[in-house]
């Protein structure tokens, strides 16, 4: 298994594997990007990036992430699902089309739960299909108590269950982004041990991206640190990707 963490990016000598989100600004509206205004800015950078002189010869893939968290209403291309699916697919297509799609991983990342959640904005409403996704990931922090049914619903465990139950059986899959809230809001010790748990418990689970600032400093958490540092350890989160590099 491979676990792609701040911790073990920051640390560790080896392979490194690069994750690049696509955030639009507001004036990027997701109805130019499928009419197809923004087609040579995608051009450019696909072929920039297959272009080692600019990657500094960097041949491993890339994860694509664009548009994140788009059933939310905290960003600005979110609440609209027909103009997503538009993008999302014009956005491949220009890869695929220049040969870039092998090179890169279409990660489609929904946050772990639809806020409203409601029918029209489910996260299978923005789902592209499977010829257009390589991979399924999915942000994962503790929502607010007021958002949940269940206290075990604001950890790892519960945040990770809807979105494999929708997609788990059809797509390797990652937390693209993740972490605890501050010690007066949470349990940080359940967070981190349930953040090594999701693989046991959610199997197509294949990495995990730490988010390593703000509130969720690994280097500041005491207990949890030392616990993170103990699990992380373990050669089934670590310990293949050596393996794999080493045998090529």
């Amino acid at each position: 298994m491979t676990v792609l963490n701040m911790d073990l990016m920051e640390r560790s000598a080896g392979p490194r594997f690069i994750s690049n989100g696509w955030l639009p600004p507001a004036a990027v509206r997701l109805e130019k990007i499928a009419a197809g205004e923004f087609d040579e800015y995608f051009i450019t950078y696909f072929r920039d990036m297959m272009d080692p002189a600019k990657t500094l010869n960097n041949r491993a893939p890339i994860w694509l992430r664009p548009m994140n968290e788009f059933n939310s209403g905290w960003v600005d291309w979110g609440f609209e699902p027909a103009a997503f699916l538009a993008a999302w697919r014009r956005i491949y297509n220009i890869a695929e089309q220049i040969g870039a799609a092998e090179h890169h991983i279409f990660l489609w990342s929904p946050n772990h739960r639809s806020y409203p959640d409601v029918e029209w904005n489910k996260m299978e409403r923005y789902y592209p299909g499977d010829q257009y996704v390589d991979w399924v990931g999915l942000s994962c922090y503790p929502p607010s108590r007021q958002y949940v049914r269940s206290e075990g619903d604001r950890y790892p465990i519960g945040r990770c269950r809807e979105v494999y139950e929708k997609y788990g059986d059809r797509k390797p899959m990652m937390v693209a982004e993740g972490g605890f809230d501050s010690p007066d809001r949470m349990d940080r010790v359940r967070w981190v041990k349930e953040w090594f748990e999701v693989p046991e418990k959610y199997p197509n689970f294949k990495a995990m991206i730490w988010e390593n600032h703000g509130t969720r400093v690994l280097q500041d958490s005491g207990e949890p640190l030392e616990l993170y540092k103990k699990l992380v350890q373990s050669p089934k989160w670590i310990g293949e990707l050596y393996k794999e590099e080493a045998g090529k």
